[in-house]
């Protein structure tokens, strides 16, 4: 099975990401603004998924309000272009249908009631090829079921790094924050697969 990567060069994957970024901004009746930092930021993205021999995905960390979800999302508009134009095989990635190909995002919290509500979908959720992980820290760190206690995001990243499958987080938490959270064997693996791209403490495009 193929290692994910955006199948562009570094120049066209920004301009393609910085598309997606300014509709997504739009669509929630923004003005987009493309500082210097926001530019960075898309093309750390788009060098990180254009390299020969890219992560198993990315992580997106820093404060609240400076873009990181809204990069998440012009990155799974990008793939999902990217698969309606014919540039992917999505049977390279484990898909079944052309229809199921595509980023699918979740938020942390969902992922963590859907580990007791709907287990059958997390069980999907942790082997599908390609998935985005928004507000990583937003979740209970523990969930419980008839007593038996679950770590859902834990064991969500641990089954997708064993089977070397497309992760891209968000998160508001710094390394230290995830290793207080989650343990220093977690933030390890992140560390091993997933590209850091850091948004840092910038103020907020939210106010």
């Amino acid at each position: 099975m193929c290692r994910f990567r955006l199948p562009l060069t570094a120049d066209d994957a920004y301009q393609h990401l910085g598309a997606f970024y300014n509709a997504e901004v739009e669509y929630r009746n923004r003005r987009c603004q493309f500082t210097e930092f926001t530019l960075d930021k898309i093309w750390r993205m788009a060098t990180a998924l254009t390299a020969e021999n890219p992560k198993l995905g990315v992580l997106l960390t820093g404060k609240v309000g400076n873009g990181k979800t809204t990069l998440l999302k012009a990155l799974a508009s990008t793939i999902g272009y990217m698969g309606k134009i014919g540039k992917y095989r999505y049977q390279d990635f484990g898909y079944e249908h052309v229809s199921d190909f595509g980023l699918a995002i979740r938020t942390a919290k969902e992922l963590s009631k859907m580990c007791v509500a709907d287990h059958d979908r997390y069980d999907e959720l942790t082997v599908t090829p390609l998935l985005g992980i928004d507000e990583l820290g937003e979740e209970p760190k523990e969930v419980l079921e008839y007593g038996n206690v679950f770590n859902p995001i834990v064991d969500l990243i641990e089954t997708r790094y064993n089977r070397q499958k497309f992760t891209v987080i968000t998160t508001n938490l710094d390394a230290n924050e995830i290793g207080d959270r989650y343990g220093s064997r977690f933030r390890d693996r992140l560390r091993e697969m997933l590209e850091l791209i850091p948004f840092g403490n910038y103020e907020s495009y939210r106010q």
